[in-house]
């Protein structure tokens, strides 16, 4: 099957609904863009938290960008999802000793800690409720065509993924006539098409270890 989104120049796609991609959806929907968002994975809102907890360190820079947002969300994020951090214990390498290194010069100055997940809950929530068009379980293939001729447009390929984000259930084009947004993280199938097409090119080295703290 193939969608078509319309180029009036009140359309957007956002591919990712990441911190990113939600984020950018809450800021263009408050512009008064129509925004369609398409995520590879599901709904996260509807996972349940299992396995590691990754938390985020948010200063300054990640401060203004929420409180530019007005509405509240600042005021929402720090009061309800945020912790204050005042520092961090070092364990020495005799195994016994441990040191508190501060952030700050004293009990005043402090950096926030925030869990990643539920940052990301609560952002695609607020999207969804400033009117953002999210389609969960859209992976993206690199085979999608960014090589026409029109300064604005592609078609965007996508394989589709049930439920249970394993099975899948078929395939969808979608011709794209208005900008594109990429917010697809370190893997990018935005970008891998962007150089399948002659756009672009880059380099990457992926790193053979797995998590660490």
């Amino acid at each position: 099957p193939e969608e078509v989104i319309p180029g009036d120049g009140q359309h957007i796609v956002v591919v990712g609904a990441g911190l990113v991609g939600a984020l950018a959806a809450v800021v263009l929907l408050r512009k008064g863009f129509k925004v369609h968002i398409f995520e590879r994975y599901q709904d996260i809102r509807s996972i349940p938290s299992t396995g590691r907890s990754i938390n985020l360190a948010v200063t300054s820079r990640g401060l203004r960008a929420i409180k530019a947002m007005g509405g509240g969300v600042y005021e929402d994020i720090l009061g309800k999802l945020a912790t204050q951090v005042r520092g961090r214990i070092i364990h020495m390498p005799s195994g016994g000793d441990v040191l508190f290194q501060r952030y700050g010069k004293d009990d005043s100055e402090y950096n926030y800690s925030i869990s990643r997940i539920e940052l990301n809950r609560y952002l695609i929530d607020l999207a969804a409720k400033e009117g953002a068009e999210f389609h969960f379980g859209h992976a993206l293939s690199e085979t999608s065509d960014f090589s026409g001729p029109e300064l604005v447009g592609c078609e965007l390929r996508f394989k589709r993924h049930s439920g249970d984000g394993a099975t899948a259930s078929g395939a969808l084009r979608v011709k794209v006539n208005c900008p594109v947004i990429a917010c697809d993280g370190a893997g990018s199938r935005v970008r891998y098409a962007l150089r399948r097409a002659g756009l672009t090119t880059f380099t990457e080295d992926i790193i053979s270890r797995g998590y660490k703290e």
